[in-house]
């Protein structure tokens, strides 16, 4: 069998970890941002696709920082790193709010 043949039947055959259990450590954290801050931020809770679109908007400024288990890293960041993280995250958050609130209301 031609070696093309035998990676095309591997790939076939090979079965991939859970990749539910593969997370951005960035969601989480900005979840927890926006329930934090829901209250002040808007007048009435957002519909699903507003949030929807903050999460976006707020994990796009933010690297990426994939785990399986969100204990692991959290394990292996120093308090520093945590609040330089959790301040990222705020002001990741305050300026997809501020844009999808604009978008709203037909600004650009």
């Amino acid at each position: 069998m031609p070696l093309e043949e035998q990676n095309d039947s591997q790939q076939q055959n090979y079965a991939p970890p859970m990749l539910s259990s593969i997370t951005n450590y960035y969601e989480q954290l900005v979840l927890d941002e926006l329930f934090r801050i829901s209250g002040e931020a808007f007048t009435q809770p957002p519909d699903q696709d507003l949030f929807a679109d903050i999460m976006c908007l707020a994990l796009n400024q933010l690297p990426a920082r994939y785990v399986r288990h969100s204990i692991d890293f959290s394990a292996h960041t120093s308090s520093s790193a945590g609040r330089e993280m959790r301040q990222q995250v705020a002001e990741a958050v305050a300026t997809a709010v501020a844009t999808a609130t604009r978008r709203e209301v037909g600004e650009r």
